[in-house]
């Protein structure tokens, strides 16, 4: 996302949607992934309920930099 557009509400209403729509046409489990140093968006995703199941460390290569590929879930049926 901009830098222009981060820290205004606008991917937690993006990602509330997607989880919303998952539901809606009966997805049991929804998963993601995102680079380890976007601490912003791992917060988010776990505020909605998404729980961490992997971790790839140093799997990401920006230039001469390494970041871990973390991977998220959340399970529909264990929510009822």
């Amino acid at each position: 996302m901009a830098a222009s557009a981060q820290r205004r509400g606008i991917g937690r209403s993006l990602t509330t949607a997607l989880i919303d729509d998952a539901r809606a046409a009966g997805i049991e489990v929804l998963t993601l992934d995102a680079r380890g140093d976007n601490t912003h968006a791992l917060a988010l995703y776990r505020s909605l309920g998404f729980v961490e199941y992997g971790r790839l460390p140093d799997f990401v290569a920006v230039g001469e930099r390494r970041y871990d590929k973390v991977f998220y879930m959340v399970d529909f049926r264990r929510q009822g």
